[in-house]
């Protein structure tokens, strides 16, 4: 894999309760950007995040895990985190690295636990949040059910993007309401058909209208006037209003099928925050003052070590998330919390349990370093 600037590098994170479809749609994300030859299955025990032996016994993620893929000239990173509350560390630890958080629910859920955690991490770390609603294809499941009770509960952030079209109890298509286009996907693949006439689809237009005329008094005065917005004004918006938090994208999608994945893939891409325009990291300089880090290849190096493993090949192997600067495998590394000098290992990429030599990690990227003897997760170098 090539490598990339910050502008081109997304780093989300998979959250919400368990059960909900995370691991699974990171392998539809995996599957359709050509990361992965095969689309596994939790079920099957052969996916590519629950790789672990103790994961694949128990059919659910308990560890966090990463990998990486490109779609449109852009590198996405992709955090999953484990739902299950013994777990909640893994929520932890991605959070951390990450600019979005992509907090995944199913049709048919409600307000769970494992979703309200997600929103206060996300939060608390002050970063864009997207919504994944999942299985919309499955026996009883209402999208339209769903999206209301989120709505009723999280407010008028909440913004439907993607929505199934609904032919009884049959997902027939899948609609962007940004583009105006809407997609059937026979064997995966999508293929534009007229849009269904629904008042299902027109209640959701207009709900994106609505939110997306609210980050923009112009956009506003325009609303209110009755005049439809253009395609450009509602993209524009959109990415505007989910950089300053006032907008909660809702993408609808079947990620065992992967229909409607590229679209959230797309989204991803064009209105999620790179590295370089997410909120920055604050540090200390030695006596006591904090300064902003910016995101810059060229800039002195500073990483996060977000989370450290025990690998059975490699041994010692620390996840970090470069803020600035480049890191390499003969970089001079001091870590800041012990003032000692850190002997650096191999640098890596990862996808899962596999892993990629690399010359070096750039500034907003994710990546792996093996053997670093005296750093703890939580560390900075």
């Amino acid at each position: 894999m090539k490598a990339y600037s910050a502008k081109d590098i997304r780093n989300i994170v998979l959250a919400g309760h368990s059960g909900r479809g995370k691991t699974t749609l990171a392998e539809a994300m995996l599957y359709i950007s050509g990361a992965s030859d095969r689309l596994g299955r939790v079920a099957d025990g052969n996916t590519i995040m629950d790789y672990d032996a103790e994961e694949k016994k128990r059919k659910c993620s308990i560890s966090a895990a990463m990998c990486s893929l490109e779609w449109r000239d852009t590198k996405i990173n992709v955090l999953d985190a484990p739902g299950k509350f013994d777990f909640a560390g893994g929520m932890a630890e991605t959070m951390r690295a990450a600019d979005c958080a992509l907090i995944v629910t199913s049709a048919g859920s409600g307000i769970d636990v494992g979703l309200e955690k997600a929103i206060k991490a996300a939060d608390a770390r002050n970063i864009a949040k997207f919504f994944a609603v999942t299985k919309v294809d499955s026996e009883n499941r209402d999208f339209y059910k769903t999206f209301d009770i989120l709505k009723n509960e999280l407010g008028n952030k909440l913004c439907p993007v993607v929505v199934p079209y609904m032919n009884g109890p049959v997902c027939e298509a899948f609609v962007n309401l940004c583009s105006n286009k809407a997609y059937k996907y026979p064997n995966g693949r999508p293929v534009e058909i007229d849009i269904p006439s629904d008042a299902n689809i027109e209640a959701m237009r207009a709900a994106l209208e609505e939110a997306v005329a609210t980050v923009d008094e112009e956009l506003m005065e325009k609303f209110f006037e009755g005049e439809p917005l253009t395609k450009e004004e509602i993209i524009n918006g959109l990415t505007k209003g989910v950089e300053t938090g006032e907008i909660w994208p809702v993408y609808a999608c079947s990620a065992t099928k992967v229909d409607g994945c590229d679209m959230l893939l797309d989204a991803i891409v064009y209105s999620a925050p790179s590295p370089d325009k997410a909120k920055p990291e604050t540090a200390e300089t030695d006596s006591g003052d904090a300064v902003e880090i910016e995101c810059k290849a060229d800039a002195p190096l500073a990483a996060i070590c977000f989370k450290t493993i025990a690998d059975p090949f490699v041994g010692k192997m620390s996840f970090v998330k470069v803020l600035s600067g480049n890191l390499k495998n003969d970089s001079n590394v001091i870590n800041t919390t012990t003032g000692e000098p850190e002997r650096m290992g191999k640098v890596l990429f990862v996808r899962g349990k596999k892993q990629i030599d690399a010359e070096y990690i750039k500034a907003g990227d994710i990546g792996a370093v093996t053997k670093l003897a005296n750093t703890k997760t939580g560390e900075s170098l």
